[in-house]
């Protein structure tokens, strides 16, 4: 048995592949939070520990809320231990298993009064939750997950973080839908309504929530939307570490509003976006602010200070070369990124580090002046 109290703080969640079709299932998102935080605190290398236990106090801490209802609770789990869904056989090409994935579900009050959830999981789930390096997983934080507010940003979180180290890719629109839950829903057969009422939402939610953001495209047969284009832009990855996969796009002329994905307006990054004096959009700032705060920088003053660095940096490059970066973004990514490498190496430790201390030549093979195809 697994007590909540047990495990750490920054909890991961470790979830197969074939896990990831429950998406499709009957699942409520309150029962996928449950079942995360079930996957959270297991070692799935050691099958006999398949039963958890955990205070309702500890959930509440989880989840975030003061206060769960004891009735609500027994409901939700009784009906995650009443589920039957469906699950791809990875032992059997095309095979489905039918099974429910959970033969203990309650809430009790323990020898001391304090209610108490019990979550085991049946014989047939195990193969899809304990020794599943063959099979294939991926793992993700759980406060991801639980602080996502509707089922379609939990899905769409999942479909991403299984995904992104294409870093760009097209998936067809019937099938993200149907990945969603969406496709039997007659209103979301027009994209606009689908990219209303849950890509947008989901986007806006994952990107605010989690710390993965991420940018989307749809693409047209004609007038018809027939793939939506997803592109991974910055990624923590667990041990806290930022990762840029792409630089963000600009909306192009012509698309409608609903289709733009608008940031909203910020003073502190308004602000340090005029101070740099270049061409860099209000999502590409937001990248820019967040890498400076992986290095140490949380403070508004503390990032005005290194960006002017780099802008000084940046001015002494144009000067000598006699004409303009043409990639702003990718350069001060660069710059911030050479800067962190050097405080890993030992050449520098964060704050004591100044702009003015850094060799010129330090980025050497970058093609500042390029198609910046390297980044």
């Amino acid at each position: 048995m697994t007590p909540l109290s047990q495990t750490p703080t920054n909890q991961i969640v470790q979830k197969s592949k074939p896990l990831l079709s429950l998406s499709m299932s009957e699942l409520t998102l309150q029962e996928f939070r449950l079942l995360d935080i079930y996957l959270s605190r297991i070692n799935s290398h050691k099958p006999e520990g398949r039963t958890v236990i955990f205070s309702k106090g500890e959930l509440e801490s989880v989840l975030g809320v003061k206060k769960i209802n004891n009735i609500t609770l027994t409901k939700q789990l009784e009906n995650l231990m009443g589920r039957v869904v469906k699950i791809p056989d990875p032992d059997v090409n095309g095979g489905v298993q039918i099974l429910s994935l959970f033969e203990q579900a309650k809430v009790l009050p323990n020898d001391s009064g304090i209610p108490t959830v019990t979550l085991t999981c049946t014989q047939l789930a195990q193969k899809y939750i304990f020794n599943i390096e063959n099979i294939g997983y991926i793992r993700y934080k759980l406060q991801s997950a639980v602080n996502l507010t509707s089922r379609s940003s939990y899905s769409l979180f999942l479909y991403l973080e299984s995904n992104k180290y294409r870093s760009k890719w097209n998936i067809k629109l019937k099938e993200l839908k149907k990945f969603l839950s969406c496709d039997k829903d007659k209103m979301y057969e027009e994209f606009k309504y689908f990219n209303k009422y849950v890509l947008k939402p989901a986007h806006d939610d994952i990107n605010t929530l989690t710390d993965l953001r991420f940018s989307y495209e749809p693409i047209r047969e004609g007038r018809k939307v027939t793939e939506i284009q997803f592109t991974i832009l910055l990624s923590k990855n667990l041990e806290g570490k930022t990762e840029i996969f792409m630089e963000p796009m600009e909306p192009r002329k012509g698309r409608s509003t609903d289709e733009r994905e608008d940031a909203p307006f910020d003073p502190a990054l308004e602000s340090l976006r005029l101070l740099i004096g270049e061409e860099i959009t209000s999502s590409q700032m937001q990248i820019i602010s967040d890498l400076l705060e992986a290095g140490g920088y949380t403070t508004q003053s503390e990032k005005e200070t290194k960006l002017k660095n780099i802008k000084n940096l940046m001015a002494y490059y144009t000067d000598q070369k006699k004409q303009p970066i043409k990639d702003p973004f990718n350069y001060i990514r660069r710059c911030i990124e050479n800067s962190e490498k050097q405080a890993d190496d030992g050449k520098g430790s964060g704050q004591e580090q100044t702009w003015s201390s850094i060799n010129y030549d330090d980025l050497e093979g970058f093609d500042v002046y390029g198609d910046m195809d390297k980044c």
